[in-house]
């Protein structure tokens, strides 16, 4: 969850801050919500938690390494369809309501080169703070770069861009946004991997609103 402040000394101007995971995740206050303190992006608490599931990721790596495959070789015309779900990191505090998400996300992707990919993803995410329930859904080109499409285990960078748009049953905002994030592939057979990410998202809505959101998911693709 994230909350509307007041950003410079323009009463018009309004920011939004949050966090989510997989691509996903992160609301819009109802009008007249106050923020009690600002929220950093990344806390103590959110740098633990990346550190667990790095520690994890890397024992899952390690166990896999000498699985006996290396995945598919990509080409130009190779596809990949792949969908994750995560979990909403926030520390913003809405009069102490706990807040409880779902983060979906599915995205499709083709191969133009062995280290680029260019694909579309939706995302969509559910929010429930204190029983008042709020919508988020994105809609995204991205370019995925893999560093090393040769092995097993395939790092990569990518680039996205789209709408998005904020229901909160009062509310509705619609926006352009941006999204620069990191992730791994780690193949358990020939054609399906495990994909981690970590993305830092920014998106420009309605009546000035900002969003600055960072997401962290886990999914699986099919590779053909």
């Amino acid at each position: 969850m994230a909350a509307l402040q007041p950003q410079g000394s323009d009463p018009a101007t309004l920011r939004f801050d949050g966090s989510r995971w997989g691509g996903l995740g992160s609301s819009v206050a109802a009008p007249g919500v106050a923020r009690s303190a600002t929220s950093p992006i990344m806390t103590r608490k959110h740098i633990s938690l990346l550190l667990s599931g790095a520690v994890l990721l890397g024992a899952s790596c390690t166990s896999l390494w000498n699985a006996g495959t290396t995945g598919p070789k990509f080409q130009n015309g190779s596809y990949r369809l792949g969908g994750g779900m995560g979990l909403n990191f926030s520390d913003s505090e809405f009069n102490a309501v706990d807040t409880d998400t779902l983060a979906l996300s599915f995205d499709v992707g083709r191969f133009y080169t062995e280290n680029l990919e260019i694909g579309l993803r939706v995302e969509y995410t559910s929010i429930d703070a204190g029983g008042a329930e709020t919508d988020m859904a994105d809609y995204l080109v991205f370019g995925r770069w893999y560093v090393t499409p040769g092995e097993a285990t395939r790092p990569w960078i990518e680039l996205a861009i789209g709408s998005s748009s904020v229901d909160d049953g009062a509310t509705d905002l619609s926006g352009l946004l941006y999204s620069v994030g990191l992730g791994l592939t780690q193949f358990l057979s020939d054609r399906v991997a495990l994909e981690v990410a970590i993305r830092n998202s920014v998106g420009n809505y309605d009546d000035n609103i900002e969003s600055d959101r960072l997401d962290l998911g886990v999914g699986l693709a099919v590779f053909w």
